[in-house]
């Protein structure tokens, strides 16, 4: 704490203290002058200390829950499913991305109940009540949440690898 609030002062920084948090990942006997918390919420996602994300998935389904409802309250001022898939796209597909990389490493089971949450807003928006995940993901022109963790995945890596090039045709402008 002496040497993050040394630091501050060195570079001409404010320090608030009540925004001082400390969160140990694994365990250790060491003392720190600060209280450790479990869980940490960084940029709208709730961070424990096991790194499973066991807090913020069931943040995301509330989220989505609440938007969803909306969507099926006003069903009948939405004329069709191409409007209601433009709210959907627009309003709850975010809240499965934000963060989904470092989400793509939850549990089994919160990555199944988002998904289970993804087929009812699916459901919901497409007016099909039948229809398996994947002809829902069909007619939705969409991909599995975990399909779309794993290419947002392959986009970062790709970018990285590319980096080089990238700054190269940065330099052109």
């Amino acid at each position: 704490m002496r040497n993050a609030n040394h630091w501050y002062s060195v570079n001409g920084m404010i320090v608030n203290s009540t925004k001082h948090h400390a969160m140990i990942l694994g365990s250790t006997d060491h003392k720190f002058s600060l209280t450790a918390e479990d869980s940490l919420d960084l940029l709208g996602t709730t961070i424990d200390k096991d790194l499973n994300f066991n807090k913020h998935i069931p943040q995301v389904c509330t989220k989505v829950n609440n938007e969803l409802s909306v969507i099926i309250r006003f069903h009948k001022l939405i004329d069709n499913a191409t409007n209601k898939l433009k709210l959907y796209n627009a309003f709850i597909v975010p809240n499965f991305q934000y963060c989904s990389t470092v989400l793509h490493f939850c549990s089994s089971t919160d990555r199944d109940k988002i998904e289970a949450l993804n087929k009812r807003a699916q459901r919901v928006v497409l007016d099909d009540h039948t229809a398996s995940y994947n002809k829902l993901l069909d007619k939705a022109h969409a991909i599995s949440l975990y399909n779309k963790r794993i290419h947002n995945m392959l986009n970062i890596i790709y970018k990285c690898l590319q980096w080089e090039n990238y700054q190269s045709i940065l330099e052109m402008f």
